[in-house]
């Protein structure tokens, strides 16, 4: 058996474009941090970046918002270290996989200024790793809270 470290710092990039009060739209580069999986020998780790591209729909009152978003993400998945923790491969090697699926999201936002505001908001990815005979899936929740400055 194993143990897997799953908690790590994340991070995203993201540029959008507001097409009405109640409507966005945005695109995102991020980086999911890494998960680590330990036996009594040994340690592998797994990373995800990759791009996402949403539509949010946004409900205002006064200075705050709400809003809620879905879309697709493209993540790159590597694994690294010893792959007998995934498969029946001995060596210690690193191998990628790349997977687009549906992504989701919702948060709260404050405008500070017409041009300045901050958010708190949560996300969940769905990851997969479809190499080295594995056929895995699984979720990745970014937690975030930002300051945005619009145009």
């Amino acid at each position: 058996g194993y143990t897997c470290d799953k908690t790590d710092l994340g991070f995203k990039l993201t540029g959008g474009f507001t097409v009405m009060p109640n409507f966005a739209v945005e695109m995102s580069y991020v980086d999911l941090g890494e998960s680590a999986f330990h036996t009594s020998t040994t340690t592998a780790s797994m990373t995800e970046t990759g791009i996402a591209a949403y539509g949010i729909g946004i409900y205002p009152i006064d200075a705050f918002s709400l809003f809620a978003k879905a879309g697709v993400s493209s993540l790159k998945t590597k694994l690294s270290g010893p792959m007998p923790i995934f498969s029946s491969v001995s060596s210690s090697t690193t191998q990628t996989s790349t997977d687009t699926n549906f992504s989701w999201g919702v948060g709260a936002g404050y405008e500070f200024t017409q041009n300045i505001s901050a958010n708190l908001e949560w996300e969940r990815y769905k990851g997969e790793f479809s190499d080295l005979g594995l056929s895995e899936s699984h979720y990745v929740d970014l937690i975030s809270i930002g300051a945005r400055y619009s145009f």
